[in-house]
């Protein structure tokens, strides 16, 4: 039957996705998204043809759960999102990795794991793949700067800040 193609599904749940978003009814949203991924799974609708739709189903968990203020719950779908992003030869990976650790940061700082936060900014910071990239290196930076402000580190707060607007330390 159509109804069970694939693709009609996916647009079915996105209908139905936009309407909850619309109606701002986020828990109701949060319970619909992880049904629809498990239900999903179970009935192998994902595959290397659509894997956009799984990492995006996944981020729209992620920020419902950041809505509804479920952050070590996130956590777990971060993870989840990394996983995806490895698979089929990480197809999606360096469209959709800043997604993952501005998620992790985001979730670990409300949390209140701000030190963890820091830590993965430093890593990033540190890290040649991102260095240089101005995209990357503003994320990085803004982060870095708002987290040690937050941690009561101004000195710290106040070098990142310098660094991200040009300005030598």
């Amino acid at each position: 039957e159509v109804y069970q193609l694939p693709k009609v599904r996916l647009k079915i749940h996105e209908c139905v996705r936009n309407t909850l978003l619309q109606k701002k009814d986020f828990k109701i949203l949060e319970k619909y998204l992880i049904d629809s991924l498990q239900e999903f799974e179970r009935d192998k609708v994902f595959t290397r043809v659509n894997q956009v739709e799984k990492i995006l189903l996944i981020n729209w968990i992620l920020n419902t759960m950041a809505k509804n203020k479920k952050f070590k719950e996130a956590l777990q779908y971060s993870k989840k999102l990394y996983t995806e992003l490895l698979k089929y030869d990480k197809l999606y990976f360096g469209k959709f990795i800043w997604t993952y650790y501005q998620s992790v940061i985001v979730n670990n700082f409300f949390s209140g794991k701000i030190q963890n936060a820091i830590e993965v900014c430093e890593n990033l910071k540190n890290n040649e793949k991102y260095k240089g990239n101005v995209f990357y290196d503003l994320g990085i930076y803004l982060n870095l700067s708002s987290l040690y402000y937050c941690k009561g580190d101004y000195s710290m707060a106040i070098n990142d800040y310098r660094f991200n607007n040009g300005f030598p330390k």
